[in-house]
């Protein structure tokens, strides 16, 4: 899996392509079910779940933007998700990743997406 770290145009592009929260919230369930339930926790088994999540709190906090714990969920999300990448790749984050953790899922998302 390739990624860039070019940042989308806007918050929205990067979901363009993504299932309703609903439908994504359910099968983020399932994966996290899955992941545990068969002990699978290396670092490439656990990052497409750590992104979706991170990804999917990014969403719901863009359609509440008035909502500041929905902000910091999706900030702290964003940062687990760099936090994962420093640490086993894909692509080592910049100094200007975590500073926009966000924008950071934002791209990582769109990557995701254009690889599936």
């Amino acid at each position: 899996m390739t990624e860039s770290t070019s940042r989308p145009q806007s918050a929205a592009q990067p979901y363009a392509g993504a299932p309703d929260l609903g439908s994504e919230g359910s099968e983020l369930l399932a994966l996290a079910a899955s992941l545990y339930g068969s002990g699978e926790r290396s670092a490439a088994a656990v990052r497409p779940l750590a992104l979706r999540k991170a990804a999917w709190l990014d969403r719901a906090a863009l359609e509440d933007p008035e909502n500041d714990r929905a902000a910091r969920l999706a900030d702290d999300a964003g940062r687990e998700l760099l936090a994962h990448d420093g640490a086993f790749g894909p692509v080592a984050p910049t100094a200007d990743d975590w500073n926009h953790p966000r924008s950071y899922v934002r791209s990582a998302y769109a990557a995701h997406l254009a690889d599936s």
